[in-house]
């Protein structure tokens, strides 16, 4: 949708959002790359890359506008997130994650989508007219930070979890410190047509 509907100029800001989250992002990200031999024509995949990432943002600004966000934010970000990790594993899958010429690594997509999410929940007029999140919720959201951490092998010399729950822990502190909590967690519950979010008790 963002590729159909995103204007220069807004992809422009979204990727000046990424930029802001990781500063010098084609230095650090991509020469090496090109260093390596791995990119072809640095910079049309740099122009490429970009384009991906802004649309990346702009797709997280959409849902964040939508009425479902309204009364769960929560499940939309867990939506998103995992469309970005099943790109992670299908790229393995594919071609053994391989540089892709058009397509930043899709770690690096979930990376900054991610910050973006954590930028836009941390910041309290998110919430002034969203219902809260429940604990559980938050914790969704602090175990997706740790399993892409665990895909992209950040945990390897510590396969036993302790390092994994730090980092958990780490997610939770700086959200309970910013986010309001309601107590009440989102249910969903199967039904012959796919999902349905329970009623709350009134």
């Amino acid at each position: 949708m963002a590729h159909a509907v995103g204007t220069k100029q807004q992809r422009t800001d979204a990727f000046k959002r990424a930029e802001l989250l990781l500063p010098d992002i084609v230095d650090t990200q991509w020469l090496p790359k090109n260093r390596r031999g791995e990119i072809k024509d640095l910079r049309a995949s740099v122009h490429r890359y970009k384009d991906e990432i802004a649309c990346d943002l702009l797709a997280s600004q959409y849902v964040l506008e939508s009425s479902f966000a309204t009364d769960d934010l929560v499940t939309q970000i867990s939506g998103s997130l995992l469309a970005l990790e099943a790109l992670i594993f299908d790229g393995f899958r594919q071609d053994g994650s391989a540089v892709s010429q058009t397509h930043p690594s899709p770690s690096l997509r979930f990376q900054i989508v991610f910050m973006d999410w954590m930028e836009t929940i941390l910041n309290q007029s998110t919430w002034h007219d969203r219902e809260h999140p429940g604990l559980f919720g938050l914790q969704d959201i602090a175990y997706w930070m740790a399993f892409e951490r665990w895909a992209a092998g950040h945990y390897r010399p510590h396969r036993s979890g302790a390092r994994w729950q730090h980092d958990i822990d780490l997610a939770m502190d700086v959200m309970l410190g910013k986010i309001p909590i309601s107590g009440v967690e989102q249910i969903y519950v199967r039904q012959c047509g796919g999902l349905a979010r329970a009623p709350r008790p009134s």
